[in-house]
């Protein structure tokens, strides 16, 4: 009877632990493994932490908003979704794109300070989109809006992402 006592209870211990929902680590570690789509869902709500300190529509110098940047992409204090992406990962796939975080973070404030700083032709109605490759070519003032500055690092770092 005793015997039995013992494999009942291995048995319910088995089946309360297949019971049990343990917690799932789902951060990615390497970056090539995430489509378009949830490597930009996940590079947007590690940048978006940059909406805490500035204004997201107003005008900031690009060296104050490439520290935010460099700070949001910093795994202090990650959450949630933030948790998907961890700085040295993404440090490691723009190696890979034999590029620094910085770079990539360069160019996409460059691009958007070219977008911010354009102005619309008087004769158009609606503006149709600016390519970064023009962006890139016309001189901005130095500033961007944080908005503008997270779609281009979001933009800046798949580009990367997907040419190696």
């Amino acid at each position: 009877m005793s015997r039995l006592r013992i494999v009942a209870s291995v048995v319910g211990f088995i089946a309360v632990l297949a019971l049990v929902q343990l917690p799932v680590h789902t951060q990615v570690r390497d970056l090539d493994l995430l489509d378009d789509a949830t490597l930009q869902r996940d590079l947007e709500a590690e940048l978006d932490d940059i909406y805490a300190d500035f204004d997201p529509n107003g005008q900031f110098p690009l060296e104050e908003l490439k520290a935010a940047m460099l700070e949001a992409l910093s795994d202090d204090g990650d959450e949630g979704v933030e948790d998907e992406i961890d700085f040295d990962d993404l440090e490691a796939d723009m190696e890979e794109a034999d590029t620094t975080i910085e770079d990539v973070l360069d160019m996409a404030l460059a691009e958007a300070d070219a977008i911010a700083s354009s102005q619309p032709q008087t004769w158009s109605i609606v503006r149709v989109g600016v390519s970064s490759s023009s962006a890139a070519q016309r001189r901005g003032n130095g500033r961007t809006t944080p908005r503008q500055a997270t779609q281009q690092a979001v933009r800046t770092f798949i580009r990367f992402s997907n040419a190696k």
